[in-house]
Parts: C-alpha cells; sequence; structure tokens
C-alpha cells in the first residue's frame, strides 16, 4: 500500500498517515476486508516510528473504519466506503499558531491521560545522566535484551508492586511492552483462541 506524506510540513506523520489511509478507505480505494501492512513494515517504508502507525491504526479502529483480528492484522471495515467523498487536504499550521494553541492548552487544566508537567521536566540533568549511564554501559546493554523486558527493571516493578499495592509478584511474572496496544495485543493472544466467538455469535451451551 503505498502513501503520500510529507515530513517537510508542520502537520504530524500521525495525522498524515491517519488522513491518508482514511481517505483511501472513504473513496473506496481500499475495498472491505482489504488487509493494512503491518504496523513494522508500513512504519518501515514511510521511514516513521512504529507507534505513529499504531496510534493511526487506533484512530481508523476507533473510527469503525478497520477491525482487527487477533493473530491474522488489521483490515477495511465493511461498509466503510462513502459515495462521493472527496479528500481535502490537511491543513499546515504555522508554527506561531502550533505554540499559541499549545500556550493556550497548558493554561487550562488538561485531562489528557500521560501527558506531564512538561516545561517543569529536569532537562539538564536528565541529559546529564543519559550520558554518564551511557558511558558506562556495558557491551550487552547495545544488543537485544529480554524479550520480557530489562531483568533489573522487573525486579523493581515487583518491589514496588508489593511495597505500594500489596500485590506479590515476582520478577519473571512481569512483562514489559511498548505501551497498551502491544499490552492488549499479547492478553488477547494469551485468553483468544482460534475460532473463539464473539458475545452474541455463538450458541449457548
Amino acid at each position: 500500500m503505498w502513501l503520500s506524506i510529507d515530513k517537510n510540513v508542520t502537520v504530524p506523520m500521525l495525522r498524515q498517515v491517519y488522513q491518508a489511509i482514511r481517505d483511501r478507505i472513504l473513496a473506496g480505494e481500499l475495498n472491505a476486508g482489504y488487509k493494512l501492512p503491518s504496523t513494522r513494515v508500513l512504519a518501515l517504508q514511510l521511514n516513521v516510528s512504529r507507534n505513529v502507525i499504531l496510534e493511526a491504526y487506533e484512530m481508523l479502529l476507533a473510527e469503525g473504519l478497520a477491525i482487527a483480528r487477533s493473530g491474522s492484522g488489521t483490515y477495511v471495515a465493511e461498509g466503510a466506503v462513502l459515495p462521493g467523498y472527496v479528500s481535502a487536504p490537511p491543513i499546515e499550521a504555522s508554527a506561531s499558531a502550533v505554540e499559541s494553541a499549545y500556550s493556550n492548552e497548558m493554561s487550562v487544566i488538561s485531562f489528557r491521560t500521560g501527558l506531564p508537567a512538561l516545561e517543569l521536566f529536569p532537562r539538564k540533568s536528565w541529559a546529564d545522566l543519559l550520558q554518564s549511564v551511557c558511558k558506562e554501559a556495558p557491551d550487552l546493554a547495545l544488543g537485544y535484551g529480554d524479550p520480557a523486558g530489562e531483568p533489573e527493571l522487573r525486579r523493581e516493578l515487583a518491589d514496588y508492586l508489593s511495597h505500594t499495592r500489596g500485590v506479590k509478584v515476582s520478577p519473571e511474572h512481569i512483562v514489559i511492552t511498548s505501551g497498551a496496544v502491544q499490552a492488549i495485543q499479547l492478553v488477547t493472544r494469551l485468553l483468544l483462541s482460534a475460532g473463539d466467538e464473539g458475545p452474541g455469535r455463538g450458541t449457548d451451551k
């Protein structure tokens, strides 16, 4: 699947990817049942972060334009075509407009999850610590780590959960994921098997 994105404009990559796929679906260029490229493959094709593709797909899923099939991939949903749809070019915001919008957002209480007080982040201390750690890191730190996450981090999390939540868990039972999407995918693969049907689709037993 070919997509056109422009890294020289101020429109975020996430918005460009989402809009490009959305336009092709609504215009009927991608038929119902069409399998979208895997997030990893599309990220490599567009030379963007995989998280950009993951979030773009999540937006398509939320709008009902795509459906996810466990262990199979992401597909264009039935009935997503909009006859006569004409895509509009994304609005490019100037740097001053983006800064102004950010300032306005920061002047009120933001309920967006996962967004800390960025203006209070200790950037210099963080940069100094990062440089120090990188210089002292062993050679193994530059290779592939444990698929479940760094053992040190899992031990710290196990200790934290024990002291703050009263949860007794060993580091071996903790898995570090790249985000909520990967975590949900892993859980569904553990809980669902091939042939499982959603609510209301099977016969009562």
